[in-house]
């Protein structure tokens, strides 16, 4: 299910970008373009993750990595939107102005700080275990680790996060989901498509060897919607032929009717002929 896109402190008939959003050294520089990208979207945009993979060479993960990595800077917030049911009806990515949070960092590196790198941080509480730096070889000491890991979260960050995490399932209809954000895509496929035509969709989709997760399919099901399209447009057009003949025909009676008797009358002379000889 699509979310709906808020800017909060954006400036009227413009979507400028501050100098600090492209500086701030604690977003990686895909998190910085995946704000400016987000900001720069119309009004009334509907964002989702796994639209955003489709518009890049990233993947699903790392956008939603960088979605969390924008939460974690107080960049955006993604809140869920429920009904007056309390029945969950979609999410609200809210974009915040960069005057806000965004912190320019200088243009010289800080070569005398030890860094972990992304991929190898985790947070270490309780245990005074010491965490290995793979790129430099030495281990640094557990309150090193802690304060470069990223911290634990809670609220929406957090269910970022723990979106993040593949666990794959499958609907009725045939449809693996692999995230929260694939089981809104695959509840709103089967509220709009007919079953016959889900469960079709999914059979093609595994046939030509492609995993049936909600992108998939809905490109099936586009597929299947301009085939009945096309194949409706050509028998409109063979009704309309056959409509224009069968008129044709019926003006053309009396003319048929007239080379009739002047066959038979052809025929009746060469008889006559033939019993004179």
């Amino acid at each position: 299910m699509a979310g709906i896109l808020v800017r909060e402190g954006e400036v009227a008939f413009a979507k400028p970008i501050a100098r600090a959003v492209l500086r701030d050294s604690r977003l990686s520089f895909g998190a910085r373009g995946l704000f400016c990208y987000l900001w720069d979207l119309p009004a009334g945009w509907q964002p989702c993750a796994s639209h955003l993979a489709l518009m890049g060479p990233d993947g699903r993960d790392a956008i939603l990595s960088r979605l969390a990595e924008l939460e974690e800077v107080g960049a955006m917030r993604i809140e869920r939107i429920r009904n007056s049911n309390g029945k969950f009806a979609g999410k609200r990515w809210v974009l915040i102005a960069a005057d806000r949070w965004a912190i320019e960092s200088p243009l010289s590196a800080r070569k005398a700080e030890k860094r972990i790198p992304r991929s190898s941080a985790r947070p270490n509480i309780g245990k005074p275990a010491t965490k290995v730096n793979p790129s430099e070889g030495s281990a640094n000491s557990a309150e090193e680790a802690a304060t470069s890991a990223p911290a634990t979260r809670e609220g929406p960050a957090a269910a970022a996060n723990s979106s993040g995490k593949k666990k794959r399932r499958c609907t009725p209809s045939g449809i693996v989901t692999w995230h929260e954000d694939d089981e809104d895509e695959a509840r709103r496929l089967e509220l709009e498509n007919p079953a016959e035509l889900l469960t079709a969709a999914v059979k093609e989709a595994i046939a030509a060897g492609r995993q049936p997760v909600p992108g998939i399919v809905a490109t099936f099901l586009d597929a299947q919607k301009k085939s009945k399209q096309q194949a409706l447009q050509h028998s409109q057009i063979l009704a309309q032929v056959a409509d224009r003949i069968a008129s044709e025909l019926a003006s053309a009676d009396g003319k048929i009717e007239a080379g009739r008797q002047f066959i038979d009358a052809v025929i009746a002379k060469k008889r006559e002929r033939h019993e004179r000889r």
